[in-house]
This record gives structure tokens, C-alpha cells and sequence, in this order.
């Protein structure tokens, strides 16, 4: 027996081994409070009002709000009816690539998206969310997503004009 494997069996008559190892486990794997936190910090669309199958500027910022680095991440970008992400929400961009972040620091945001063709003409929301893929280990995945209003108003396939005046 080495001289640490006496040390547990000690503490374990006296009953201290249930003490001993939740704290040993906790300090080897990091504890939650040593992760990132991706959040998007500000999100922007230029132009406020669309029309079907136009393109549109999605600006902002991706903050980590955590105690630890954060590696290369995604981010995916959803038209919504809503402010929440859910199954009915439209992917515009799957996979926009955020940089590092270290705590406290904030990474930019900015690419294109288009809205798809045959959109309805109502209120909808651009949703964007921080590791879409889960590839950063996070404190809390529930903050990750902000959302930004966006105007959609139907194209007119034919143009009216008021009838002549007799």
C-alpha cells in the first residue's frame, strides 16, 4: 500500500472519506463555475423591413459571460414567429463561425442572410443563439439565444392602378 492509499484508508475509518472525495471530484473536473457563458451581448438587422427572398444584415455581438476561455464556436441564425427558439423557427444561417472569447470579452457578429421566398407578410423576429453545436461547455445553455424585430411585407406580383375617372 503507498502512503496515499493509507491516507484514504485512515480517513475512512474515521468516516471522513464521504467529505474527501465530493471535494477531490470538484476540484479535478474544474466545477461549473470555471466554464464559459456564451451570450449574444447585441444583435442588430439592417433593414428593419423586408420583402420576400431579400437580403438582410445581421450585426452584433457574442459575450462570454464566464470565468473560462471559450474556443471557436457557432452560432446559428432562425426567423421566428416569436421570441423563442422552437421547432417552427426558419434556419437562415446554421453555421456562423464565432471566434474565441475570453471571459468578460466579447467577439463580433456580422453576416448576410436572406429571407426565404414565399415568407408570409407579418411581424417576425431574427433569432440569433451562441454555440449552436454545443461545442463550448457553458455554465447555462438558456441564455445563449437574443432576438431582433424584423418587418416582413408581401411582394405585389401585379400593380394596381385606380380605375379612369369618366
Amino acid at each position: 500500500m503507498c502512503s496515499s492509499d493509507l491516507g484514504l484508508a485512515r480517513a475512512a475509518m474515521l468516516g471522513l472519506i464521504g467529505v474527501l472525495i465530493p471535494t477531490a471530484v470538484v476540484q479535478a473536473a474544474g466545477g461549473k463555475s470555471k466554464r464559459a457563458d456564451l451570450v449574444v451581448g447585441s444583435l442588430a438587422v439592417a433593414p428593419g423591413s423586408v420583402t420576400p427572398g431579400s437580403t438582410v444584415r445581421v450585426t452584433g455581438a457574442v459575450l462570454n459571460k464566464g470565468k473560462a476561455k471559450a474556443g471557436v464556436s457557432s452560432m446559428v441564425i432562425l426567423l421566428s414567429r416569436n421570441k423563442k427558439r422552437d421547432a417552427s423557427d426558419i434556419t437562415l444561417a446554421a453555421a456562423v463561425r464565432t471566434a474565441r472569447t475570453a471571459p468578460r470579452k466579447k467577439a463580433p457578429l456580422s453576416t448576410q442572410v436572406t429571407i426565404p421566398r414565399g415568407t408570409a407578410a407579418a411581424s417576425w423576429f431574427v433569432l440569433a443563439c451562441a454555440n449552436a453545436t454545443g461545442a463550448v461547455k457553458e455554465t447555462t445553455k438558456a441564455n445563449n439565444c437574443r432576438s431582433a424585430a424584423l418587418r416582413g411585407t408581401a411582394r405585389s406580383s401585379t400593380t394596381t392602378k385606380k380605375p379612369a375617372r369618366p
